[in-house]
């Protein structure tokens, strides 16, 4: 394919200790081995959180696109047809290894399409929960409101 990466699994491969060092000196789990446009194969070793499917990853460009995504948590909202309402919010731990700007591991908060985005510390992460919490707890105050104002209407 002219202008894509293909990856093939290489899981077989063991990591180098130079692989290692190149993913932020997290333990490696599997390797996968990154086809370029240029036929040239370059083995990428994924940290363990890593949940990315490289193999089947078709939109690779230039290897420094590839990335590792691992667990996260998104908020999404929904009007009464089923259609989402409002831009999803994501959380997320990730890596761009191949980056010359940023390659290390980060815990990112992003919008649905990955347009925006923003790194948090450890610090900042858990006042946004703490936030979401208490923001959780306000919707569904609202909610029981609402449901009242709706029964008094209704009578």
């Amino acid at each position: 394919m002219a202008n894509s990466a293909m990856l093939a699994d290489a899981s077989a491969t063991s990591p180098t200790a130079e692989q290692h060092d190149a993913v932020d000196d997290v333990p490696l789990g599997r390797v996968v081995l990154a086809r370029l446009h240029s036929g040239a194969s370059i083995p990428v070793a994924c940290p363990m959180w890593c949940t990315t499917d490289h193999v089947n990853d078709q939109s690779l460009v230039f290897l420094e696109d590839l990335d590792h995504s691992g667990p996260s948590s998104h908020i999404e909202v929904y009007d009464d047809k089923g259609v989402l309402a409002v831009d999803p919010m994501y959380v997320q731990i990730t890596q761009d290894p191949f980056s010359k700007t940023n390659p290390k591991t980060r815990l990112t908060v992003t919008d649905e399409d990955g347009s925006r985005d923003l790194d948090l510390t450890v610090e900042q992460a858990q006042r946004l929960a703490a936030e979401l919490i208490k923001h959780g707890k306000r919707v569904a105050q609202l909610a029981a409101q609402f449901a009242e104002i709706q029964a008094t209407e209704a009578a």
